[in-house]
């Protein structure tokens, strides 16, 4: 069982929290050398065999499913997975697959 604590704020008010303080502020703090080789390889663009139009096509299609499966329990292809690379990429197609799931819907 964790205890709770009472802090004060700069502001006066009190706050009950579960964390030690100075928890989230190391939270933040984070070693750039860490880094996975497979998000290395997505922020290069390597992740799709480089920067060509094939290998762009795949992203996109990739990132829009991505988006779909993450919004919907229809299903996806087997090829998608939730990468947060793709995730982030794919917030310009969050309208677009809910116009799609809406026109579904709505048939």
């Amino acid at each position: 069982m964790t205890e709770s604590s009472t802090t004060a704020t700069s502001d006066g008010e009190s706050r009950t929290t579960v964390l030690s303080p100075g928890i989230v502020e190391s939270r933040n703090q984070t070693n750039r050398t860490h880094i996975s080789a497979e998000i290395k390889d997505f922020l290069a663009g390597t992740t799709n065999g480089g920067w060509g139009i094939i290998a762009l096509m795949k992203s996109e299609f990739r990132t829009f499913f991505t988006i779909w499966m993450f919004i919907t329990r229809l299903p996806s292809p087997s090829w998608v997975d939730l990468h947060p690379g793709y995730l982030m990429m794919g917030m310009s197609y969050f309208p677009i697959a809910g116009s799609v799931l809406g026109l579904m819907s709505a048939v």
